[in-house]
């Protein structure tokens, strides 16, 4: 377990804290606390994933670990760019989650510099990964705010959840198209039928299903919401599950780990 991705996690985990304060005390100086307390967390991801830059020599993203640090920097840059009002709750609860996903690269974490692999030394390896890390940082924070709109809470709407879901969906979209352009030019095929391309397109199906419900009004806010936290479950089996299955050694869509 790597002391600067623990040290993340007490950061974020210090953030969701003071956003929870704020939430029971709305005192001025204490949500300049809690804006600070995540300003500083966000600043030293970014100088984390900075270093590894460095050391590597090449963009952070080889690595399941280094992805996950991206991950929670564009899942960051998606709270503060989607809730203008700053909603507290809404903060710690995203915070909180940020935290428990740094606990997880932690415990995974290969602070090794590895090398790109020939077959990733491509002008799209970065728009690819990090458009579809953007993405997936944006439907994270839809799916915040869909639970909040299955638990009846107020620290989410169901208009924050459109509005990031709707981002995250045109920007997995981009990805998706990225990725078939760069395998035409690396490999002459567009599509593979790779396990994690598939279950990159049922993801954007279910996302799809998401978009027809919310069209028809009799069914409301809350079966968009289901659909929503079914579509992020796709996400998660597409970035993290795929990578304990056997047959998905040998492919090229595998972090290193």
């Amino acid at each position: 377990m790597s002391s600067q991705t623990v040290g993340l996690f007490a950061a974020f985990g210090a953030a969701a804290l003071s956003f929870l304060t704020e939430a029971r005390d709305r005192a001025p100086w204490v949500r300049t606390v809690s804006r600070s307390v995540f300003g500083l967390a966000v600043g030293a991801l970014v100088f984390v994933l900075g270093r590894v830059w460095v050391e590597a020599g090449r963009p952070p993203m080889a690595t399941l670990y280094e992805s996950i640090l991206v991950f929670v920097l564009m899942a960051s840059l998606t709270y503060v760019a989607f809730d203008r009002v700053r909603s507290p709750a809404l903060g710690a609860v995203v915070c909180a989650a940020l935290a428990a996903t740094l606990l997880y690269a932690a415990l995974r974490a290969d602070l090794e510099a590895l090398r790109l692999p020939p077959s990733l030394r491509s002008v799209w390896f970065v728009p690819h990964v990090s458009v579809y890390l953007l993405g997936y940082g944006a439907l994270f924070f839809g799916t915040t705010c869909a639970v909040s709109v299955l638990l009846g809470r107020s620290f989410g709407s169901a208009e924050l959840m459109h509005r990031a879901i709707s981002a995250g969906f045109a920007l997995v979209t981009l990805g998706l198209v990225i990725g078939a352009i760069w395998a035409e030019e690396a490999w002459g095929d567009w599509w593979a039928w790779d396990p994690k391309e598939c279950w990159a397109l049922v993801t954007w199906l279910v996302y799809s299903v998401y978009f027809h419900v919310r069209r028809q009004p009799r069914w409301g806010d809350r079966v968009g919401a289901w659909v929503a936290v079914l579509g992020f479950s796709a996400v998660l089996a597409t970035y993290l599950g795929l990578g304990f299955l056997p047959s998905m050694e040998a492919s090229v869509h595998v972090y290193a780990r």
